[in-house]
């Protein structure tokens, strides 16, 4: 248990924080589109740190990781890939970002309800597959 100044201390800095690595799996389907969502849990606050995307099938399949508020409004685009490769893993932020996606010079803060998208959309005839995949975050309390 923190002090009420420690964690109001927590709140205005988004840098204090306990690391949290959301970590899942995935189940791709032939042909077909999946989105997986990781959302903040009521009562706390993330700064997304880094992620990683697996495309587990054996086709390319268009990709992306996009972060949307608690109304479901596009907050940013964390990764984006028109064809990351059968059994490709990439991670993010990187140097060698999309068009769509923003530059990371400023960290990204999600609150209650909001939530990331990975996005695997239908890669053509295939056979399916499982991906893992992840979002670090540091995690703190949100009175």
């Amino acid at each position: 248990m923190v002090s009420a100044e420690v964690e109001e201390m927590m709140q205005r800095n988004i840098y204090w924080g306990v690391f949290k690595k959301n970590k899942t799996s995935v189940t791709l389907v032939n042909n077909t589109l999946k989105n997986q969502d990781i959302t903040v849990p009521a009562g706390q606050a993330w700064t997304v740190l880094r992620g990683r995307i697996h495309n587990g099938d054996d086709v390319a399949r268009n990709c992306n990781v996009i972060c949307y508020d608690s109304a479901a409004v596009e907050m940013q685009t964390l990764d984006a890939d028109a064809a990351l490769a059968a059994t490709a893993v990439r991670t993010f932020p990187r140097a060698n970002q999309a068009g769509a996606e923003e530059n990371w010079h400023q960290p990204v803060v999600m609150e209650a309800g909001d939530y990331a998208r990975f996005q695997f959309k239908a890669g053509g005839a295939s056979a399916g597959g499982t991906s893992i995949i992840m979002l670090h975050v540091l995690e703190r309390p949100k009175v």
